[in-house]
């Protein structure tokens, strides 16, 4: 399967990741905001007010500055809609946001092959949900201000570097090839190459499956000398019942 996230701004990946997801994910760790309630700025917002932006249900961390909303939901694999095979997400710094986020989620549970380059949002958090629109006074350009820091991934992955974006597992470097469309779309181009030879991404052995692993092969050595024991010892019976009957 390909999933392209290429120049796409975000909405909502939890329930598209469910649909090739093949173990339970969290589709965050937590959000912090820096206040409650009373934004006194969001007056002059085109589209907030101070009286419907609250986070009431954030709560405060001892020794930490903000306020916080763990999640503990765990998401499961939709089980009416399920894709089990190889999936290649291709991405490129213009993958934003939630589709940012889908990158890290198949990154994060090794669940397919990111082809492309770094994403524009980051892996590990992204400032991002709530966002006010406010025009300057002055040259009328509208800005965001992001209210909520999500955060995807609190533990360090040694393959992404801190403050990084979703990082390709196959990159493909921008070239004035690309700019001009010489030889057509080269991301897609080379995804279809790797798909063709069947490249793909390794999982890593986690520390249970060793143990598994090693529990399989002591079963099976003891297997192989009990079955080669037991020639040793019929022939060993039928020496002795031979000497006897001389």
């Amino acid at each position: 399967m390909g999933i392209d996230v290429r120049n796409n701004p975000g909405g909502d990946c939890t329930k598209f990741f469910s649909y090739i997801a093949q173990k339970p994910f969290k589709a965050f760790e937590y959000a912090k905001v820096n206040k409650q309630n009373n934004y006194e700025y969001l007056q002059y917002s085109l589209n907030y007010t101070s009286e419907i932006v609250s986070y009431t249900d954030f709560v405060p961390v001892e020794g930490k500055s903000g306020f916080y909303s763990f999640n503990e939901e765990l998401n499961y694999p939709d089980t009416a809609i399920n894709y089990k095979g190889r999936v290649y997400i291709l991405t490129n710094e213009r993958s934003f946001s939630a589709s940012s986020d889908l990158a890290a989620l198949i990154k994060k549970y090794y669940r397919g092959a990111v082809v492309g380059r770094e994403t524009g949002s980051g892996f590990y958090q992204m400032n991002a949900k709530e966002s006010p629109q406010l025009r300057l006074p002055n040259s009328w350009i509208v800005v965001q201000y992001p209210l909520e820091k999500i955060v995807f991934v609190k533990q360090p992955d040694e393959r992404i570097p801190w403050g990084r974006g979703v990082l390709p597992d196959f990159p493909v470097l921008f070239s004035l090839e690309e700019l001009a469309f010489v030889n057509g779309d080269s991301i897609l181009n080379y995804t279809l190459q790797l798909i063709q030879n069947g490249v793909y991404i390794e999982e890593p052995v986690l520390q249970e499956d060793k143990n598994n692993n090693w529990v399989k092969i002591l079963c099976l050595g003891l297997g192989g000398l009990f079955i080669v024991g037991l020639p040793v010892l019929f022939y060993k019976k039928v020496s002795k019942k031979s000497c006897k009957l001389k």
